[in-house]
């Protein structure tokens, strides 16, 4: 396919924008390179960028040379079509037989190049495998592989820009001329920029980490408190006390905002110093202006000097409203020359419209009372763009005590109220989807309440995403958000334009619909809705389906304040998903009682551990070939006394929700250690850990003490992860990672091979072992696909030192395609289910 000159134009302009081309090495690009020539057992392989007249290796195994002349590219081929090009054999190939590089070094026989695409399109270039000898079609797997590992390349030169994107914003806050601060969760000082430092004259090592009003102690009363709240955007002054005791002016503009339940405040701190003196200036003049009227010419060159000096816009007009005076800063605003001011009436210089408005309200304030003043905004039109100008007007008098001047005096707020305007937006909007925020849809839904007794019930819908987590979690966060945007815009679409839509954060939405019957428009538009989110998704060229749960609550009929409708409408969406997801259901009152039942399984949790309701049962893993025992996995049961065995489905994720995974984790993880520590010395347990567990301090601790405590070998234990673990917090998790390799234990990563970024995780982690999904065992002695996987997975373990697990090993026939696969541990109901401690029989080759 050849390219047009307008498709190779966007493509150059676009390989450009990445500044890759002719850049140093790097470790991400060669070790793609070296995965794919150790994954397809090439002696070749390339990262390619194509230039103008030249392939540009940026990665490359097995050539030593750098780049060469497009013409003779292979790759140049690859770009222009949307698949993976294969050539078998290059000799048979007439595009490629006569080729340099087939006749001569590097002699290639075989090619398979897969195109790195850029989100707009265009291909920049290919990651491609060669080799000297002739090799047969690779299968649909291995080209789906290799086709990932190309969006990989991809992926990483987004993130290249996007971190220099990241690098000039933060370089911007730290320039700026006015101080930035940013105030956490505890209201504690996290951000402190240099002009901060300037500024509020404290350094940034003894502020961070502090609390915001331990800073400004002069600042006293409700503005303050209010800014912090959210409650207040307008900006509003101050004092700080600097650390020589003397105060200086500021102003504050706030803007609070919310990441993942956590509250944040920014502030935009200005140092009003200057502006007070100069206001302060204007009233003086304005006093001495009024003492000095009978002796106007004595004060008019000390008047003339001031006004002309004053930051401020000074104008002044006769009784006929023409002007005579503008000082420096009225010729700055209004972007003209004094000259074609000075003399001229409003019909002389504005549209009609505006010369009327004008000269009525120049009438309105000579019939002023003596001493009165008009203030007012208004926006004017500039050479250079539209201001803002704040002016406080008042009528001069002659001796005899008749008005025939009028002074005006007038502030540009335009940046004022730009940036106000900025933070009231941030305040109520989310700025993933421009939706209405939380905040946003209660102010509406309070406002709809007051109203309700005339005009009548409306329904509020309360949305979640179905299986959003899982596509968040496997196609990574930047999948995630693409997803959540592209759903706002199908909403927005969907719903009629009476109705309000808001996001609430994570993956849930909210709309506020008014009319009549609500009931049928409520269910009406939940149908439309489950339509418009059932279509597929194409993000970046990858098909996503998701689906929606709604819970509907009828306002008066089920709560008259916003809080308890919400609380309805909430209970109603957790009924939805309970019943099996991609549903609606509206608010009932006996979906209270379900409600209360979690909150006491939640109850009972806590005193579950005191009252040692938990036990512990241990499945075997054994070799694949010879079948012997190798240990364990620890598994968690909960025998309640009234409701019998509880499954973990049900009471961990409640565990998670309400922090007592720790002191669950702790127990499993001590009693485990111990039961494993009266065992044979060759048998090892598996224990499972929860991604909330690493969101605290400790865990690296906790389990040197149990080791410690119990005397279990750290070879003999084995922690379990999931992905997710890996997608929050990376680096520091990864960190906790390393420590516990480096006491001894070993890490396997559950349920791989569903994951979006299992490949890269290996990449950056040395586990000790993969365990591969239940599901792909279950299907494989039926699907060839399933197979295909199970070897892609056995294969790349043992090529990177990996040991291989397969779980819910149920048949032998499982058992006999796991061992064709050279699959290495196994697991399943074929060789034991979990049972206590005190049932188990350690016996290499039989049942247990």
């Amino acid at each position: 396919m050849e390219l047009s000159s307008s498709d190779e134009a966007l493509r150059q302009e676009t390989l450009r924008r990445y500044d890759i081309l002719h850049t140093p090495p790097e470790g991400f690009f060669d070790k793609i390179v070296q995965m794919a020539a150790s994954v397809f057992q090439t002696p070749i392989s390339l990262v390619t960028l194509v230039d103008d007249d030249t392939q540009w290796f940026k990665a490359r195994v097995g050539l030593d040379i750098c780049g060469t002349d497009r013409r003779v590219s292979f790759c140049d081929h690859a770009i222009r079509q949307p698949d993976v090009m294969v050539v078998g054999d290059a000799l048979e190939d007439p595009r490629f037989r006569d080729n340099p590089l087939v006749t001569g070094a590097p002699f290639i026989r075989f090619y398979a190049g897969a195109p790195i695409v850029a989100p707009n399109g265009s291909a920049l270039g290919s990651l491609c495998i060669i080799d000297t000898k002739p090799r047969p079609r690779p299968s649909e797997q291995e080209l789906d592989l290799l086709q990932q590992m190309a969006s990989l390349v991809m992926q990483q030169l987004e993130t290249r820009v996007l971190e220099s994107v990241k690098r000039g914003a933060i370089e911007l806050a730290r320039t700026t001329p006015d101080a930035v601060v940013v105030i956490g969760t505890q209201r504690e000082v996290m951000f402190w920029n240099r002009s901060a430092e300037r500024i509020l004259g404290r350094a940034r090592e003894t502020i961070v980490g502090r609390s915001f009003e331990q800073i400004f102690p002069a600042i006293q009363g409700d503005k303050l408190q209010a800014a912090l709240e959210g409650s207040r955007d307008a900006p509003f002054e101050g004092f700080v006390i600097l650390p020589d005791g003397s105060s200086r002016a500021i102003e504050f503009t706030a803007a609070p905002w919310n990441d993942h339940g956590r509250p944040y405040v920014g502030f935009m701190i200005r140092d009003i110093t200057d502006r007070k003196k100069a206001r302060a200036s204007l009233e003086a003049a304005l006093e001495i202006a009024e003492a000095s009227k009978r002796e106007v010419e004595d004060s008019r060159r000390f008047l003339d000097a001031v006004i002309e000096n004053l930051p401020s816009v000074v104008l002044a007009k006769d009784e006929a409203s023409r002007y005579i005076l503008a000082n420096s800063a009225a010729e700055t605003f209004l972007g003209v020359p004094r000259s074609a001011i000075l003399g001229k009436t409003p019909e002389e210089l504005f549209p009609a419209w505006r010369a009327q408005y004008i000269l009525a309200e120049d009438a309105r304030i000579l019939g002023l009372q003596e001493g009165r003043i008009l203030e007012e905004e208004y926006r004017h039109a500039t050479p250079t763009g539209e201001r803002v100008l704040k002016t406080k007007k008042l009528a001069i008098r002659s001796r005899d005590g008749q008005a025939n001047r009028i002074l005006a005096l007038g502030e540009d707020i335009t940046e004022e109220r730009a940036t106000a305007a900025r933070i009231a937006y941030m305040a109520h909007h989310d700025p993933l989807t421009s939706l209405a925020n939380r905040t946003a849809f209660n102010e509406r839904l309070a406002s709809a309440l007051r109203m309700a007794p005339e005009s009548g019930d409306f329904a509020v819908l309360y949305l979640d995403l179905d299986d959003f987590k899982s596509v968040n979690d496997t196609m990574g966060p930047r999948i995630g958000d693409a997803v959540l945007a592209a759903c706002a815009r199908r909403l927005r679409a969907a719903i009629p334009e009476e109705a309000f839509l808001a996001r609430f954060g994570g993956d849930e939405f909210a709309i506020l619909l008014m009319g009549d019957d609500p009931d049928a428009k409520a269910r009406d538009l939940a149908e439309t809705l489950h339509r418009a989110l059932a279509e597929p998704f194409d993000i970046d060229g990858s098909s996503v389906m998701l689906g929606t749960s709604i819970g509907i609550a009828i306002a008066l009929r089920h709560a008259s304040t916003a809080e308890e409708l919400l609380r309805c409408a909430d209970i109603a969406l957790y009924e939805a998903k309970r019943t099996g997801r991609g549903t609606l259901c509206f608010f009932d009152p006996d979906l209270d009682q379900v409600t209360r039942d979690r909150h006491a399984l939640g109850k009972d949790l806590r005193e579950a551990l005191a009252r040692e309701q938990f036990e512990l049962h241990y499945q075997p893993v054994y070799a694949a070939v010879p079948r012997q025992l190798i240990g364990y996995e620890a598994l968690l049961r909960w025998r309640h006394p009234d409701r019998g065995m509880i499954s973990p489905a049900e009471f961990i994720p409640i565990a998670e929700e309400t922090g007592l995974i720790h002191l669950l984790g702790e127990w499993v993880l001590l009693t485990a250690c111990r039961e494993a520590a009266t065992w044979p010395q060759d048998l090892q347990v598996a224990v499972n850990l929860s991604p909330a567990q690493f969101k605290r301090e400790g865990l690296v601790t906790l389990v040197r003490t149990c080791l410690e405590e119990t005397g279990l070998t750290p070879a003999r234990l084995e922690l379990e992860i999931t992905e997710s673990v890996l997608l929050d917090e990376t680096l520091a998790n990864f960190s906790v990672l390393k420590q516990f390799q480096s006491l001894g234990v070993k890490i396997a990563l559950d349920d791989f091979g569903v994951g979006y970024s299992s490949l890269s995780y290996l990449r950056s982690f040395p586990f000790d072992k993969l365990k591969i999904d239940r599901s792909f065992v279950t299907e494989m002695p039926s699907s060839k696909q399933a197979a295909a996987i199970v070897r892609a997975i056995t294969t790349l373990g043992h090529s990177l030192g990996m040991i291989t697990t397969a779980e819910g090993v149920e048949t032998q026939e499982q058992l006999d395609a796991l061992r064709q696969e050279r699959c290495d541990l196994i697991q399943g109901y074929l060789y034991g289910r979990p049972l206590p401690a005190e049932q188990l029989v350690h016996k290499g080759g039989q049942g247990v």
